[in-house]
């Protein structure tokens, strides 16, 4: 006899192949179908088909299904698919399809949490946070300037901090300027306290910006430490926001990872025959910044492959050999 396995949300069934009736039967509970799915969409075995198989071992049985399955030949003919639905259809009453549905989307979505997006969330708010600072900094500075354009400061934070502390008068006096050699517009009192407002909304961000880089230190620590300990938690977290996930840092080649971040250029490598990047977000990394320019190439080898190291034991959660890989790097390019 030949056969068709196959399994749904609904149970596992076994169809005969050629007149398409239904030989056997197996319905999941209520209780059990979002375990029988998750094992279903992972490929493995679930005990009603290897029960199928031990009922009827002389069939020549095909399983239905979009994964192999070991010693069993497998087809993802739709016609096959359609024979099989068919006889499911003629054979049984279908349970709700909609609850069920239900249940196992919002399993789906539980399990596609995973705690390194915890780390691309933070990584990805502080550069966003940056670029905020840094459009409402030239903003304050402009209104600033025509208040008192005699003070300037480099420091943003710094700036800003200064601003608030310090009235007209005191910044004036510490300049060594008198008020009527001062070249800045008189500000009614409400005018001051708009343009200040503005510098207490940046004070404000810098904090939140420092309590995400000191959550994104933890957070790490706990999740990639092997990484962290030679990346640095900033370009770690980086390369793991344009990888995705933890699992895709970790099966990235050196290679590639030594490039990330420098798309554009690789893009235009490929399209135009320009030289090729020798390096991506990791030209951020000390090593590299202080190595000469000619050995720069060589040093963001060196550092990827150490990654890549780091990376396969931070995501099969092995021990810690952080500090041992970077030591090596700062032995061989110090």
């Amino acid at each position: 006899m030949e056969a068709l396995l196959y399994s749904s949300i609904l149970g596992t069934f076994l169809v005969e192949a050629k007149k398409g009736r239904l030989i056997e039967k197996i319905l999941f509970s209520q209780q059990n179908v979002l375990d029988r799915a998750t094992a279903l969409r992972q490929g493995a075995w679930i005990q009603e088909e290897v029960a199928v198989l031990k009922k009827y071992p002389n069939a020549k049985i095909t399983y239905l299904g979009f994964k192999e399955k070991e010693n069993i030949p497998v087809t993802h003919a739709l016609e096959t698919l359609e024979l099989v639905s068919n006889a499911i259809q003629e054979a049984i009453a279908f349970p709700p399809w909609q609850e069920r549905s239900i249940m196992i989307t919002r399993k789906a979505i539980r399990d596609a949490f995973k705690p390194e997006l915890l780390i691309i969330q933070a990584v990805e708010n502080i550069a966003e946070l940056d670029k905020v600072a840094n459009i409402l900094g030239k903003r304050l500075r402009e209104w600033f300037g025509y208040y008192l354009p005699e003070f300037s400061l480099g420091n943003q934070e710094k700036f800003v901090s200064l601003i608030l502390e310090k009235s007209k008068e005191v910044l004036l006096k510490e300049l060594k300027v008198r008020r009527e050699e001062s070249m800045g517009a008189e500000f009614q009192k409400e005018d001051v306290e708009e343009m200040l407002a503005l510098a207490k909304t940046m004070q404000e961000l810098f904090a939140l910006r420092k309590k995400h880089e000191e959550y994104l230190e933890r957070n790490m620590q706990k999740t990639m430490p092997n990484v962290q300990a030679i990346a640095g938690t900033v370009i770690g977290a980086k390369l793991l926001a344009l990888t995705g996930t933890l699992k895709r840092l970790a099966t990235f080649p050196a290679s590639t990872l030594q490039v990330l971040g420098a798309e554009k250029a690789l893009f235009r490598h490929l399209k135009t025959g320009s030289r090729p990047p020798k390096y991506g977000i990791l030209h951020e990394h000390p090593l590299i910044a202080k190595a000469k320019r000619e050995k720069r190439g060589k040093v963001a080898r060196g550092l990827a492959d150490k990654i890549s190291i780091a990376a396969k034991v931070d995501y099969f959660k092995g021990a810690f050999i952080g500090e041992k890989l970077r030591k090596e790097l700062e032995k061989k390019f110090q």
